[in-house]
């Protein structure tokens, strides 16, 4: 009978722990849960946070809406312009008698040469402003530059030192007579 009361009190003492377990574990749990489900929400939030940021720092600095709203304002006063220009040039050139189409033709043309002289001008000024941040590539009097290699790069053609090309075509066969001799020779490899 002791011993019977010894079991139902150790059987009691289990689940009254394993209770204690499984209540521990589940509220770990739901603890748990909370924290994904924070942490989830906090990442959805810097994410948004972080895609605003970068659309106003890219709005602002790269592709700046002021700078576009001026660019199409230049555009727009630009066309103005070259439309003037073009009217006021078909209308003096129907006080001298030329019939308008021939008129509008040789103004696109000017305009097309005008454009390309432009163009070309604005390449060559790039240029120089490129080439002029290049001195650190040309060659002094101690160091050579990229431009100048070293002189045992240089190809000498001197009576001394023949090139190998120069060699090659005054022996043109040498190498296959070396190389056949070699192979019958019963050392060679």
């Amino acid at each position: 009978m002791i011993l019977l009361c010894f079991s139902y009190a150790a059987n009691e003492i289990q689940r009254v722990f394993r209770g204690f377990l499984g209540r521990v574990k589940s509220s770990n749990s739901l603890h748990d849960k909370s924290n994904d489900r924070q942490l989830s929400l906090f990442h959805y939030l810097s994410i948004q946070i972080q895609k605003s940021f970068r659309g106003y720092y890219s709005r602002k600095y790269k592709h700046c809406q002021a700078a576009r709203k001026k660019y199409c304002k230049t555009l727009l006063e630009e066309g103005a312009k070259i439309r003037n220009m073009m009217k006021q040039y078909s209308l003096d050139q129907e006080e001298v008698g030329f019939p308008l189409f021939i008129t509008s033709f040789v103004f696109i043309i000017f305009l097309s040469q005008r454009e390309n002289y432009e163009a070309q001008t604005k390449k060559e000024q790039e240029f120089k402003t490129l080439a002029q941040n290049l001195h650190h590539l040309l060659s002094t009097n101690h160091i050579s530059g990229i431009y100048n290699p070293a002189f045992q790069f240089l190809e000498v053609i001197s009576p001394y030192y023949p090139s190998v090309a120069y060699l090659d075509l005054l022996f043109p066969d040498t190498d296959d007579e070396f190389n056949a001799s070699r192979k019958s020779h019963p050392w060679g490899s």
